[in-house]
C-alpha cells in the first residue's frame, strides 16, 4: 500500500530545525532522567525523541525525487542546485 503524505508542499526549513532541537532536548532529558533514576520521565522523553525522529524521517526530501512545481506557476518550488 502506498503511503500518502498529508503535506501539500515542502516542509519549511525552520520547522525541521525545530524538530531537530526538540529531538536533541528530549534525548538529553531522557539521559539525565535515567542517571537520576526517574524511569517514567526517561520513558516519556525517549518516546518523544522517537516520535520526533519519525516526523523528521517522514518529512525528509528524497534524493531521487523530482522537485514539485508550485501550484499555479509551473515553476519549481526550490531553486535549482
Amino acid at each position: 500500500m502506498a503511503r500518502v503524505s498529508a503535506l501539500s508542499g515542502p516542509v519549511p526549513g525552520g520547522l525541521r530545525v525545530a524538530f531537530v532541537v526538540l529531538t536533541v532536548a528530549a534525548i538529553t532529558l531522557a539521559v539525565f532522567a535515567g542517571f537520576r533514576g526517574v524511569w517514567f520521565l526517561t520513558a516519556i522523553c525517549g518516546l518523544f525523541a522517537v516520535l520526533n525522529l519519525g516526523v523528521l524521517w517522514t518529512t525528509r526530501a528524497s534524493a531521487g525525487a523530482p522537485e514539485r512545481a508550485t501550484p499555479g506557476t509551473g515553476e519549481p518550488s526550490a531553486p535549482p542546485r
